[in-house]
């Protein structure tokens, strides 16, 4: 017993408990939630070519999820589907964990607690389809880790390309990883190494993009279209940070100041760092790119865009290793230390909430799609002369992509089982879809 006790106090047993954990809460909030936006555009059933681009994203890996599932599950259940995202999500935890232990293994711990249960992970981790967009960033972190000791041989080189490769099947999150990965290479093994990482993954996906993006009804989108927009890209890249502290922090408003200290720190201190430390100096500069990447394509949804929660998700990923590598330098004494662990703590608490509130807000914005489409199921069948076919259904809000043609052969097809729906949702689908 004491041996078993023993090795749950350690901080490896820790983490694994917190895995465990939080791999429960996740399921459960899962389980309540349901399909929503990009993902109908995958369930339908003339879904795209698994080579088309999604927003200039390569999506071969949601693409096989939803072809694999939908057979055997249809749109009856969410959690296996959305289990896909949980799981990336926990290993992309866990690979964060494995990297900053070498700074303090109880650090990494309470660090990798805060991000697995952190707010704005709700949109990633409840969303199966952002299982790409998770998936990606885990698979680029298994690369950094494959390549991040002293002079890494082929072997390991070749393995982390193909995670890398892997990851870019995901989503575009991986071509910052491309970048991480490189570097580290160049750093601890030489230029020639570095270079075959960059060209053997660069060249499959451009390749991709100059043939297949633009294929399909959703291709790439350019927020960004002169230079005119520069201070404004500049603008949304900066943010990203500032919203990343401001909404994982349980202290509003210190965004700027917490980013400013770090980044005079991590100047000041850059020159400085050992090879075993390179590695989260690499994740800021993929962390930049990420930033950057995003605010060219996605300008045109805004700047304050720059705080939503798939972008803060990627923010913390690339940032979380050399925030542990700051925090290892300041020296504590022992009321410090319980004082800093009791605020991580609290941190995590006040996180874990805020994700169950936005949970259950997602689950019920979503619940009323499937009431929504069986009126509009009945009123097709009850009047299909007047029903504006091309019509999205229901043009509100979280559905995209699936008009009444595309809703009557999922039902036909045995994927959607229509359910009751109320009075107001009749009226909703007689008012927008009835042309007469």
């Amino acid at each position: 017993m004491r041996g078993v006790l023993h090795r749950v106090s350690t901080p490896l047993g820790v983490h694994l408990l917190t895995l465990v954990a939080a791999a429960v809460f996740l399921t459960l909030l899962g389980s309540q939630q349901w399909f929503w936006m990009d993902e109908f555009a995958f369930i339908k059933t003339e879904a795209p070519h698994i080579l088309w681009g999604n927003l200039g994203h390569l999506s071969i890996a949601p693409w096989i999820m939803y072809r694999a599932l939908l057979p055997v599950f249809g749109l009856d259940a969410y959690l296996p589907y959305v289990t896909f995202a949980i799981a990336a999500h926990l290993a992309a935890a866990h690979l964060l964990w494995r990297l900053i232990r070498r700074w303090g293994a109880w650090r990494a711990t309470l660090l990798v607690g805060v991000f697995l249960v952190m707010t704005p992970a709700a949109e990633n981790v409840l969303w199966a389809f952002q299982m790409a967009f998770v998936g990606s960033l885990a698979l680029g972190l298994g690369a950094i880790l494959m390549v991040d000791r002293p002079r890494p041989r082929w072997a390991r080189v070749i393995g982390a390309i193909l995670l890398l490769l892997a990851g870019l099947a995901f989503s575009g999150p991986a071509i910052p990883m491309v970048l991480a990965a490189a570097l580290i290479v160049l750093h601890r093994a030489g230029w020639i190494k570095a270079l075959v990482v960059v060209l053997s993954t660069a060249i499959p996906w451009l390749m991709w993009y100059l043939a297949f993006s633009r294929l399909g009804d959703r291709p790439p989108t350019y927020g960004a279209t002169s230079p005119a927009d520069l201070p404004r890209v500049l603008e949304m890249a900066s943010l990203m940070p500032i919203e990343a502290v401001e909404q994982i922090l349980p202290v509003k408003f210190l965004g700027a100041a917490v980013l400013t200290a770090w980044l005079v720190w991590l100047v000041m201190r850059a020159a400085q760092f050992r090879a075993d430390r390179f590695a989260a100096i690499a994740l800021v500069a993929s962390g930049a790119m990420f930033a950057l990447m995003t605010s060219i394509s996605r300008l045109n949804f805004g700047v304050e865009s720059a705080g939503a929660g798939r972008y803060v998700y990627a923010i913390a990923v690339f940032l979380l290793p050399s925030v542990a590598l700051g925090i290892s330098e300041i020296h504590l004494d022992r009321i410090g230390r319980v004082a800093g662990a009791t605020f991580m703590v609290a941190t995590i608490a006040v996180n874990a909430v805020g994700l169950a509130n936005a949970a259950v807000d997602h689950a019920r914005r979503a619940s009323a799609i499937p009431s929504t489409w069986s009126a509009a199921v009945d009123l097709y069948r009850r009047h299909p002369d007047s029903v504006a076919t091309t019509t999205w259904v229901p043009p509100g809000d979280g559905v995209q992509f699936v008009t009444i043609t595309d809703l009557i052969e999922l039902v036909e097809s045995g994927l959607f089982s229509p359910v009751a729906y109320t009075y107001a949702e009749s009226e909703v689908a007689r008012t927008t879809l009835t042309t007469r």
